[in-house]
């Protein structure tokens, strides 16, 4: 029986030392797989600041045009008649 239960001990001290190696390269793989995560995530979000930095004034110009543009066309619309004063207009 002593053999039997050393082979049994030796047996479970490799698996315990593989299991030991195989915890160890998991750890090592999840906090590499969070610094690229982390990584990707700053360029990302540094790309989109850095994208409007360089294209906000096009968007500055273009946000003047679209009010100047929406007041012309509200001036507009002050000056053409309702559909319902034309209607009525239409009846008497």
């Amino acid at each position: 029986m002593d053999s039997e239960l050393r082979k049994l001990l030796k047996r479970n001290l490799e698996i315990s030392k593989e299991n030991n190696e195989m915890l160890h390269r998991l750890q090592s793989a999840m906090r590499w797989g969070r610094f690229f995560r982390i990584a990707y995530w700053v360029v990302i979000i540094s790309l989109m600041f850095g994208a409007y930095y360089f294209i906000q004034p096009l968007v500055e110009q273009f946000g003047g045009d679209l009010s100047r543009g929406i007041e012309n066309v509200k001036e507009v619309t002050n000056v053409i008649p309702s559909v319902e004063n034309l209607l009525q207009g239409d009846t008497n």
